[in-house]
């Protein structure tokens, strides 16, 4: 019998097809050769689509974290101020608002606030459990806001529902999102915010929104009820001399201690540090860089942790859809300049 030349015909549904399809004629029987000739073909041409996908392929995104993105936010704001303003990062105590702007005489201008979608806790009360609901706690920090109980009403109406009792999150309608902004909106002017900082977690967009307008650009998120363990604290004084004491003596007398009234820091010259955590009179104390590495020479902030673990209501925030973009460079001056005009 005489034997048909096979002859390879791919069939490609786009080109981001990696195996290729191809279609012979089963009542016919190519020579060794021939199949041989037919698989080094189909080898070639996958591996010239693996290629070029490769080339195709967009690098994954590094996720940041909360503090990596308020640190953004503060160099953010700060390109945008006239010579010899500054902008102070505050630290990540919920109480204070992220940055301080001062003018070049010093002169304070007001507070802003770094936040990141879907992540940035936004507010918090701390609330007590009764037989007949939730009821304010003095341990509170906004102990002043006139709208504490409008949002303890709120939680109490959505979790006695039994059809919620799974739910973590309450559902606002437009009576309760009100409430929620009242709040939000009392708590921010309380701390002198006057502008915000909006990003996510991957910095696809950076905004600049001013207080007055920041409900234009997010939607409030209120959590039920949840044990929120403290945070943590600029290092008392009256600690500083023990703390500094203890550092010595494991790392030796050449790390550099710096004690003033920001705080006191650490940079440790000759050796990398991770992870560091220690108790001194009963209470822990850590080391604090903002970041996720440990590198040689970069500066820690000793602070003490909390020990409280509240039950908290809880408000973040999302952005809304057609705001996650980036606002532009004649935006964000004007945003500034009306920042600093409100307080000349």
């Amino acid at each position: 019998m005489k034997t048909k030349n096979v002859s390879p015909t791919p069939a490609f549904s786009d080109e981001t097809d990696i195996i290729p399809h191809y279609s012979t004629n089963h009542s016919t029987v190519g020579t060794g050769k021939q199949k041989k000739n037919v698989a080094s073909e189909t080898n070639r041409i996958t591996n010239k689509l693996i290629a070029k996908k490769k080339e195709t392929t967009v690098p994954a995104v590094k996720k940041k974290s909360w503090q990596e993105s308020q640190k953004d936010g503060g160099l953010f704001i700060a390109q945008l101020l006239p010579a010899g303003y500054i902008v102070i990062e505050t630290g990540d105590n919920s109480n204070n608002a992220d940055y301080k702007i001062l003018d070049k005489n010093g002169t304070l201008l007001g507070y802003g606030e770094g936040k990141q979608d879907r992540s940035a806790g936004s507010g918090q009360l701390v609330v007590e459990e009764t037989i007949s609901g939730y009821v304010f706690s003095n341990k509170s920090n906004e102990i002043a806001n006139p709208y504490n109980q409008d949002l303890v009403d709120l939680v109490n109406a959505f979790t006695q529902n039994s059809d919620n009792s799974r739910k973590r999150i309450v559902d606002l309608d437009a009576a309760g999102s009100t409430v929620v902004r009242n709040w939000l909106s009392w708590h921010w002017n309380n701390k002198e915010v006057k502008v915000f900082y909006l990003t996510d977690n991957k910095c696809s967009f950076e905004r600049l929104t001013l207080f007055e307008n920041i409900f234009n650009d997010i939607i409030p998120v209120l959590n039920v009820p949840r044990p929120k363990k403290s945070g943590s604290n600029t290092l008392p004084k009256k600690d500083r001399p023990g703390i500094k004491k203890i550092l010595e003596k494991k790392y030796g007398d050449k790390i550099i201690v710096r004690d003033d009234q920001e705080g006191m820091f650490v940079t440790f010259p000759d050796s990398a540090v991770s992870n560091v955590r220690f108790e001194y009179n009963e209470s822990m104390y850590f080391l604090s860089n903002k970041t996720s590495k440990r590198k040689k020479n970069e500066q820690f902030e000793i602070r003490k942790l909390g020990t409280t673990n509240n039950l908290t209501i809880i408000m973040s925030m999302k952005m809304k859809s057609n705001k996650r973009k980036s606002t532009s460079q004649e935006e964000n001056e004007a945003t500034m300049l009306n920042v600093i005009r409100n307080k000349e």
